[in-house]
Parts: structure tokens; sequence; C-alpha cells
């Protein structure tokens, strides 16, 4: 019996409860209608735009001189003398940059400086007595008969094709050795090095004086400074050909700034040059001087226009795809859509969102 009173107790409580709901008058106090109403709850929230997607890179720089010579000894053996110059030196076209002992003996100059004088003495000899004993063949053919006469006469023509052949043989003999003596003097004169264009000198090989040189050692490099650039080391995949970009130098307050061009890039360097560099081309006419200080380069390594951007505070991912909470009509939506390129504040959305649409931010 106390079972049935209590429900019919319950039950007349909930049927006065729907009446009262069900009445004209309201109670405001009850529950707010803007707790109610999802377009105005308290939702952070972005535009879909169209617009410009950039991302950036930077690094550092340093200047790159491709005028550039490494110097050695062209000669035979040798001995370092001086040298005259040290790193870092500013030097003209035509400075001796260094001086060297070349080791020719001097008993074997003198040595070939006799066997040539005798060469050309025993030349003047050999020719006297040939001359001699051809003139005196030629006095006895008036004397001779017939038969003796032809006899007499082919002998005389063999002694002056033998004096011809004498001749020209003694006389190359005669030009090898005084070539090998010039060029033993030349050798001796032609003992310095010197600068093949106006520049500067960048290392001098650790040689002391008297140290022994071979031919095809560098001794000296050194490059111009009429043409310059500026490399940027480990450029990876950042920098590609023909990509402009800002350049940045100077002391903290007293900053200047350039612009210029990517001239040579990873991707199309040749085999001999370093496949990590990249190489640019300043625009302004600049000195290597404007750059003593620290250099740094800015470029847009990717850029696209009209294109739709979000916020990528209002993206999401779930199982690796991407995602958006769309605020339309009162309603909150989740939407997948596709990603194209992104950077730390804003991704390039490739399809599945239009113009204008509002996007709640997580």
């Amino acid at each position: 019996m106390l079972k049935n009173k209590t429900m019919a107790i319950f039950l007349l409580i909930l049927c006065m409860m729907f009446a009262s709901c069900g009445g004209d008058k309201t109670d405001d106090t009850l529950m707010s209608e803007d707790l109610i109403v999802p377009e105005e709850a308290n939702y952070e929230t972005v535009q879909v735009t169209k617009g410009e997607y950039s991302k950036s890179a930077q690094g550092s720089a340093s200047l790159a001189f491709p005028i550039w010579a490494e110097l050695s000894w062209k000669g035979g053996e040798a001995r370092l003398e001086e040298v005259l110059v040290k790193n870092g030196q500013s030097v003209k076209k035509g400075d001796v940059l260094a001086v060297f002992e070349v080791e020719v003996s001097t008993a074997e100059k003198a040595e070939l400086e006799l066997q040539l004088q005798r060469k050309k003495e025993a030349f003047v000899e050999g020719k006297t007595e040939r001359l001699a004993a051809i003139k005196e063949a030629k006095a006895n053919i008036s004397t001779l008969s017939s038969y003796q006469l032809k006899i007499a006469q082919l002998d005389l023509e063999k002694m002056e094709v033998s004096y011809d052949l004498y001749v020209y043989q003694t006389e190359r003999e005669i030009a090898s050795l005084q070539e090998r003596l010039d060029t033993m003097k030349e050798e001796m004169r032609d003992n310095t090095m010197v600068a093949p264009f106006d520049g500067i000198v960048k290392s001098v090989a650790s040689y002391h004086v008297g140290d022994k040189v071979n031919a095809g050692e560098v001794i000296v490099s050194m490059y111009s400074e009429e043409v310059f650039g500026l490399r940027v080391s480990d450029a990876g995949n950042k920098l590609r050909y023909g990509m402009e970009v800002t350049i940045e130098t100077g002391r903290k307050n007293e900053k200047k700034y350039y612009t210029g061009v990517v001239v040579a890039a990873p991707n199309i360097m040749t085999s001999t040059m370093s496949q990590s560099d990249a190489y640019i081309r300043i625009n302004e006419n600049v000195s290597p001087g404007d750059f003593q200080n620290s250099i740094v380069f800015y470029a847009n390594t990717e850029y696209l226009e009209d294109v739709l951007v979000v916020d990528r505070k209002a993206t999401g991912r779930e199982d690796g795809n991407l995602y958006v909470n769309i605020l339309e009509d009162g309603a909150v939506k989740k939407r997948y859509v596709a990603q194209g390129l992104t950077n730390t504040e804003v991704t390039w959305i490739v399809d599945g969102l239009s113009e204008g649409q509002t996007l709640i931010v997580e």
C-alpha cells in the first residue's frame, strides 16, 4: 500500500512540472538562450581566406672569390731563397712573391760550355781540312788522263758530299749544345715567382729558407677581389637557381641590406664543386669591404598566390589526416581537408574548404 502511495505522489509532481512548462509565461532565470546558441558561444574563430602562402629560410653566408690561383715552382729542383709576401697582403700583377735558388751545378754548366767551345773549334778545323783536300783534288784533275779523270771526278764528288754531311751534322750538334746551355742559363735567371693578377695573398706554404722545393708544389695561393659573391655552405635544398634573396650585414645598430640572386645551387653543381654549397650574386655595386661583419641571407623558399590559407591553430590531426571544425548554420561540423604546404603560422588548404568559412580554433 505504501509503495502505491509513493508512486502516485511522484506522478502528481511530474504532472505539475509539465503543466508549468506548457504555460505562456517562462522563467528567464532558469536557462539563458545564450548558452544554447552555438554561434554566440565563447569560441575563438578564424576565417578561411584567400591570399599568399610563403615559407622562408635564412642562414649565414661568406665571401667567395671565383678568380683564384695556386702558384707552384715550374722549373727543376730548387731551394727556397726568400718569401716576400704574407697572408692577407695585397699584391699587383707582376710583383715578386718568392725567390728560389735553382740547383744547377756550376761544374755542369762549365763542362757544357767547354764541350760547346771544343765542338766549335773542332768544326772549324774539320771544315778547313776537308776544304783543303777538295781543293787539292780539283787541282790534280787537270793532270789526269781520260780514264783516271773519271775516277778522280767521282772521288771529288764523294768528298764534297761528305763535307756537306759533316757540316750539317756538326752544326746540329752545336745547336743542341747551345740550346741546353741557354736553357740552363735561363733557369738560373728565372728564379722568381710573380703574381699573375692584382689580388690578395690567401696562403703561403710553411717552407723555411733553404728548404728543397719540387716542381708542382704550391708555394703561394691568391685570389682577385675584382669579382666576388657569397657562398652559402650546407645549403641543402633550401636555395634554388634564380631565387631572389635579401642579404643582411653590418653591426647590430648599423645593419645594411642588399638584394641578390642565386647563381649556383647544389642541384646544378658539377662533380668538381661542393654538392652542398650555393652561390649568390649581389645585385648592387659593392666591394668586399662592405661585408666585414657577419653575413645573413633571407629567402622565400616556397611562395604561392591566390590560395586558401587558414591559421594552423584551427587545424588538427586524427589518424594522420588533417581536419578542421567549421562553425556553420549554428552548428559545429568536423571536416577532413586536403593539406598543401604549411609553415609555422598558416596552412595551405588544397581541397575541402571555401573562402569565407568560419573555423573554430582548438
